[in-house]
């Protein structure tokens, strides 16, 4: 797909899933479906391409359909790739290239070109992609080509990645992709949490108050503190009662 380099180390590693009041997610608190997280991407991408029909008149793209996602073992050499396929007009296409063929001739000359460390899999000369396509009407021996002349032709087009992010995240349905893994008090460490908290609660009346002297009591009785012998249960409902919740809790090494 055109722009689109993948999600690691680019924009779209900004992405953070967020919780019901609009606050970002930990690591630990959200499940990623990458194959349908890449697949929204592809889509909305592609209805973002397809409204620009300027874009699609001058360059011949007739239409543009997501069809796979793919993502490497190890992202040492190359990052996420989403596949479509795109119904061209060759001939507008050739017309629009041969326009602008300085800027073609120096993307694919300058992108394709072997050097140390790097060896090209692809001519960079512009006239053998042309005899390879026949004048660019046919790519299906070249699939490569056609996306990357389409970069080419996005980037004078002045359409880059930050285009498509920011209105991927404008319109993105998170549910698609996104569990939100919910924390209970089961899971935590409530005692550690109450003493974290215990300054914030008020124990100067009322049911708090006649809890912290019995836990006194029960403290002198067996040489222990007062906020050990408070019932876990009546530790979540104090801490509740300042706003608390489980999915709040910051554990402490």
């Amino acid at each position: 797909m055109p722009v689109f380099s993948g999600t690691y180390g680019t924009i779209w590693d900004e992405y953070n899933p967020k919780d019901s009041e609009g606050e970002d997610l930990g690591y630990d608190e959200y499940k990623l479906d990458f194959k349908k997280f890449l697949e929204t991407i592809g889509k909305t991408s592609i209805d973002y391409l397809e409204s620009m029909t300027y874009l699609f008149n001058k360059a011949g793209i007739l239409s543009m359909e997501f069809m796979s996602s793919h993502s490497p073992a190890y992202y040492n050499f190359s990052n996420d790739s989403i596949n479509i396929t795109v119904v061209l007009d060759g001939h507008t296409l050739g017309e629009y290239i041969k326009e602008n063929y300085a800027e073609f001739l120096e993307e694919i000359k300058d992108k394709h070109t072997s050097y140390d460390g790097f060896m090209s899999y692809h001519s960079n000369n512009i006239e053998d992609w042309k005899e390879e396509t026949n004048n660019f009407t046919d790519f299906s021996e070249n699939e490569h080509y056609l996306g990357f002349l389409l970069n080419i032709v996005c980037k004078i087009e002045d359409i880059n990645e930050e285009d498509l992010y920011y209105d991927w995240c404008e319109s993105v349905n998170e549910d698609h992709f996104v569990t939100i893994i919910e924390k209970s008090w089961d899971s935590i460490d409530v005692n550690e949490m109450f003493k974290d908290n215990v300054d914030k609660i008020d124990f100067s009346f009322g049911y708090n108050r006649i809890l912290k002297q019995e836990a006194l009591v029960e403290a002198e009785n067996f040489n222990s503190t007062w906020m050990d012998e408070l019932q876990e249960s009546d530790k979540i409902e104090m801490l509740e009662g300042i706003g608390l919740t489980a999915k709040q809790y910051i554990s402490h090494d």
